[in-house]
């Protein structure tokens, strides 16, 4: 037994250095209940560990040994899901943590109390830990493919197999039982096996688990430094980036692409009338009536800065980027901004401009079309112009 306990003592200090990774995290800001969730996930799956196989009768525990160990490895499995809910923003269930916990402890300490044989009591309670396992899994592959990390797909897959694997097990654990096999018994081959699928799927886990963690630091970082944070739209280098990938659709779909600027008119003395927390908010008001009235999905966003924001229109021709652009311009006006219990009136104006086919940069597209804003500025504000190419 050696190997075993040399295996043991392995899976346990591996589990420690998560630990400390994870108690570190669980003091810093930012998905803390995720961290501890995972933390008390550690510790359980230690102790799970080093309690299942230093028991002389392992894998035919007592009703009461069983039931702790069981109840023990239960919460290490549903504290990886309870904290990967609470890192990705989910409300999380007390009631269900603890039912959820408590089950597979309960069906160990049930069947072996009623007698049944060694084979269908591990089979019973394997089968509800394959569910447990598999809700785990879930919890990490359910979210969208576009925002799914890597470290995500890694977790989930490990719970997955690792459920399979228990799956499996309970089955030909049946099967054996009703062929009338050998019984179970902590032999050395079978115990060191065990302990080194155990290993296996648990490091897979908590690395995932840490590499996750810097996954979706870097993730923030990226939206941090691409996203206006008054408004959630993209700033400048948010709006330069995306438009990079529409640029390149349209110009191997041949389609044509417009660009629109709209500046709130007058909105100097709007702060200086009601006061710059109130303008905060007409802007980000502004920014959700452009995101209700330009919905389509390959349209890009974006405040260009201060009061002025670029719509980059995909697939759209002049006559459609000015159609779209008067209506917004008819929807502002209609519909006062309410702030408090002021009413703010707002108009905007807009100026359009189509990308040059032969060289459809962004930059020259917003310099034409800020040239159609001037004009209808200086026309007379809360109108559509169009921008025209000089010289």
């Amino acid at each position: 037994m050696v190997e075993v306990q040399t295996l043991l003592v392995s899976g346990v200090l591996a589990r420690a250095g998560f630990l400390i990774i994870f108690i570190l995290y669980s003091f810093r800001p930012g998905a803390v209940t995720a961290y501890r969730f995972w933390t008390l996930s550690i510790i359980c799956s230690a102790a799970g560990l080093w309690l299942t196989y230093q028991d002389a009768n392992y894998p035919n525990f007592s009703p009461e040994n069983g039931a702790l160990i069981y109840f023990i490895v239960t919460i290490s499995i549903v504290s990886v899901r309870t904290g990967a809910k609470s890192f990705f923003g989910v409300p999380l269930d007390p009631f269900s943590f603890l039912v959820t916990s408590i089950v597979p402890a309960l069906v160990h300490w049930s069947t072996s109390t009623a007698g049944l044989s060694t084979r269908y009591v591990l089979a019973l309670t394997m089968i509800v830990l394959v569910y447990t396992l598999a809700t785990a899994s879930w919890s990490f592959l359910k979210r969208r493919r576009q925002t799914r990390l890597p470290s995500q797909i890694l977790i989930g897959s490990a719970l997955a197999v690792y459920a399979v694997t228990l799956g499996a097990t309970a089955v030909l654990l049946v099967v054996g039982e009703v062929l009338g096999y050998g019984g179970i018994g902590p032999s050395s081959d079978y115990v060191f096996v065990s302990v080194f699928i155990d290993q296996t799927f648990s490091v897979l886990i908590y690395v995932g688990l840490v590499a996750m963690t810097l996954e979706e630091a870097q993730r923030h970082m990226r939206v941090t430094a691409t996203t206006d944070p008054l408004t959630g739209l993209a700033n400048r280098r948010g709006l330069e980036e995306r438009t990079l990938a529409i640029i390149g659709a349209g110009r191997r779909q041949q389609r044509p692409m417009a660009v629109l600027i709209a500046d709130i008119d007058h909105f100097k003395s709007i702060n200086d009338r009601y006061g710059h927390a109130s303008g905060d908010i007409v802007l980000k008001q502004f920014a959700e009536r452009l995101q209700n009235h330009l919905k389509r999905q390959q349209d890009v966003l974006a405040r260009w800065g201060g009061e002025e924001f670029v719509a980059v229109l995909h697939d759209a021709s002049l006559e459609d980027a000015v159609r779209l652009a008067e209506l917004l311009c008819r929807v502002i006006e209609a519909t006062p901004f309410e702030v408090g219990s002021e009413t703010i009136p707002v108009t905007a104006s807009i100026g359009v401009a189509l990308f040059r086919d032969e060289e459809p940069l962004l930059e020259q597209a917003i310099h034409i079309a800020d040239a159609g804003l001037y004009e209808a500025k200086r026309t007379g504000r809360n109108r559509v112009c169009v921008g025209e190419v000089q010289g």
